[in-house]
């Protein structure tokens, strides 16, 4: 590629680079989005006015974090253009979240701080963006899990960007503002489903008037209810995307049963005396890192399939 700049990320301490890199390794939703060299991560990112791919990898330590990245790109970087792939990548690997009052809380459970003390360092991974994770919470429900992988691929491939880095080829997610003239005709033919090629139309419509900063500065409340109003955009669906698409930690929804069911294997020795509601008073704004740890650590990584986040 022609172009490329380089820049420092700065995570909140502890960070872990590496356990962000092995959750993604087996994180079926992005399978073969991103490729990993050594201690690098690679993948490509639509940007407001141009396409990049980004290269990160850890120079500093778990206790004082510094990321490297390089971006690359067939037409000319410009600063704003860095500083929106910055985001982007602070966003995506959580590099802000400050887990001290999570782990503080942590110690006080002593069922669970093993948990904490295996995946120490570690700050959630979400979809690149909200919109991927709406789209992807649409292609996968009521869908096999390697189904909806190949629906996400076929998307990408006939609506995202090509692009070319080390003899690799990676694909971006397509935003709703390069998706926002596609009928749903189009849209069935990838996904050879008409209601899901309904509910995606109605998922590029509202994110494209949608001002994602908006939503993630919104309260957990007031994000739900824009989430909610969208057509093919259920409770679920919603609660996944706070969670996993915007990294709203301070809610849970207590009908997922995936979750009801981690709950009741890793407490079952005090589950009579314990309710998830109470852990989830304990935690407090923390609750749902405390979930996303507790399926990480006994799944090997959450898959996000309709059977949970």
């Amino acid at each position: 590629m022609k172009y490329n700049v380089a820049g420092v990320l700065y995570p909140s301490a502890p960070f872990d680079f590496e356990k962000s890199i092995s959750f993604l390794q087996s994180f079926k939703p992005t399978n073969n989005e991103q490729t990993y060299q050594g201690h690098r991560l690679t993948k490509a990112i639509e940007l407001s006015s141009i396409r990049v791919i980004f290269s990160v990898y850890s120079t500093g330590t778990i206790q004082n974090p510094i990321l490297q990245y390089e971006l690359y790109a067939n037409d000319p970087i410009s600063s704003s253009s860095q500083a929106e792939a910055e985001d982007r990548i602070t966003f995506f690997l959580s590099l802000k979240d400050d887990l001290t009052e999570f782990y503080a809380r942590s110690e006080r459970d002593t069922i669970f701080s093993p948990i904490m003390k295996q995946l120490y360092g570690y700050h959630q991974v979400k979809f690149l963006t909200p919109f991927e994770n709406a789209c992807w919470a649409v292609l996968s429900i009521r869908n096999p899990m390697k189904h909806a992988i190949n629906l996400k691929k076929a998307f990408m491939q006939t609506y995202g960007d090509k692009l070319y880095l080390d003899n690799t080829t990676y694909f971006t997610f397509p935003s709703p503002q390069k998706l926002i003239t596609i009928n749903e005709d189009s849209l069935n033919n990838i996904v050879h489903n008409q209601t899901k090629a309904n509910y995606l139309w109605h998922v590029i419509q509202a994110f494209y008037h949608m001002d994602e900063m908006a939503l993630r500065s919104a309260s957990y409340q007031e994000a739900y209810n824009q989430l909610i109003d969208i057509k093919g955009i259920g409770k679920w669906s919603a609660d996944f995307i706070l969670l996993r698409g915007l990294g709203k930690m301070e809610k849970l929804p207590f009908n997922e049963k995936v979750l009801n069911k981690s709950f009741e294997a890793l407490y079952s020795q005090v589950a009579s005396k314990i309710t998830l509601g109470e852990i989830s008073h304990h935690y407090g704004k923390f609750v749902g890192y405390w979930a996303h740890y507790m399926r990480v650590a006994q799944n090997g990584s959450a898959t996000t399939s309709s059977e949970g986040f």
